[in-house]
């Protein structure tokens, strides 16, 4: 198996958390060669995440761009920076796989996918919610058509964001100029992105958003709350409703329920799903699986060497661009139903 050189650019919480352990366990895919961040505390917390890999450490990120025996990045940046330090990235010949939000908009979006098919590189956003195990397991029985034809569909993305960006609104989830919106943009993306993956593409889409009073001049001014329709090109009809105020765990369940003619798949968080069909009790299924962190990491690996198509490639993240895109636009026009942008095919 061929092992690629990655750098690993921002050392926040999801770094430390899952980013690095994952990396941990795939050093036979990914030599770390350089951690970049401003913190050294949380750079050596990442270190130590790492385990048996101890890179050099650098706050430049210059010294990545202009190094040649850099393979790949891996980008955990506050989310108005992926649009500059990925552009950077793919210009000097790195393969990149960026958190989500991929941009701020479906327009930065395009900007990158189209500098990656310029240069030949894999462009990836970390739509990590594709890839755990109850996605997995919910794809297949759809493309097995067991619940047979999906007619609905709901979602829900609860945090209560004081317990994670702290309660004096200093952090920049809090500002839409630094973090391109509020709940829509870095909590229901995750449901937005799956519903996509599961059920296909949006025909339309309608929105209402709760805005903060104290929000900037933005278009996209920071939402706490969204109730969200979505009709699919296939017929099917789904809501995502986001809450940055839901008050319980700080991390909420994230729920996930779709019917279909025969049968309904309920999934509360990322391990499990349930199978209800009409005269049996459900069945909770617990698939064999890596788990997201890994399982993300190795799609990226195998899209660089071109050995599987990644699911989560930048142009099909792309399209969940569009839809926010669509989002924020029905949202500010009183909810009125907005057809999502559909971008030419670029290669991924």
């Amino acid at each position: 198996m061929q092992r690629l050189r990655l750098a690993l650019i921002g050392c926040g919480v999801t770094t430390q958390t899952h980013h690095a352990p994952a990396l941990a366990r795939l050093a036979e895919r990914f030599e770390v060669v350089a951690v970049v961040d401003q913190d050294p505390d949380a750079v050596q917390r990442t270190i130590a995440a790492l385990k048996t890999q101890s890179p050099p450490t650098t706050q430049d990120l210059a010294e990545v761009l202009e190094n040649p025996s850099v393979d790949a990045a891996l980008v955990v940046l506050p989310h108005h920076l992926h649009l500059s330090v990925v552009d950077d990235l793919l210009n000097q010949g790195k393969h990149v796989l960026v958190e989500k939000p991929f941009t701020h908009n479906a327009e930065e979006a395009l900007r990158l996918c189209m500098l990656a098919d310029k240069y030949g590189l894999h462009l990836a956003v970390g739509h990590c919610q594709r890839f755990s195990p109850a996605a997995a397991g919910i794809k297949a029985l759809l493309d097995r058509q067991d619940i047979g034809t999906v007619f609905a569909a709901q979602a829900t993305a609860l945090q209560y964001l004081p317990d994670y960006a702290g309660a004096d609104r200093t952090h920049w989830l809090y500002d839409p100029e630094k973090a391109g919106g509020g709940v829509v943009m870095s909590v229901c993306v995750h449901k937005l992105d799956l519903l996509r993956y599961l059920l296909g593409e949006v025909a339309s889409v309608s929105a209402t958003c709760d805005t903060s009073p104290d929000a900037s001049a933005n278009p996209r001014a920071f939402e706490w709350t969204a109730a969200i329709t979505l009709r699919f090109d296939n017929g099917a009809i789904a809501s995502v409703f986001g809450c940055y105020k839901a008050r319980a765990d700080r991390w909420q369940p994230e729920e996930l329920l779709i019917l279909g003619e025969r049968g309904t798949v309920r999934a509360s968080g990322w391990r499990n799903y349930d199978l209800h069909t009409p005269g049996r009790t459900f069945v909770r299924h617990t698939p064999e699986h890596p788990g997201e962190w890994i399982a993300q990491l190795e799609a990226f690996h195998e899209g660089i060497l071109g050995s599987t198509p990644n699911p989560a490639a930048g142009t099909d993240a792309l399209h969940t661009m569009t839809l926010i895109d669509a989002i924020y636009k029905s949202a500010e026009h009183g909810g009125a139903p907005v057809q999502p942008v559909r971008h030419p095919t670029v290669s991924s």
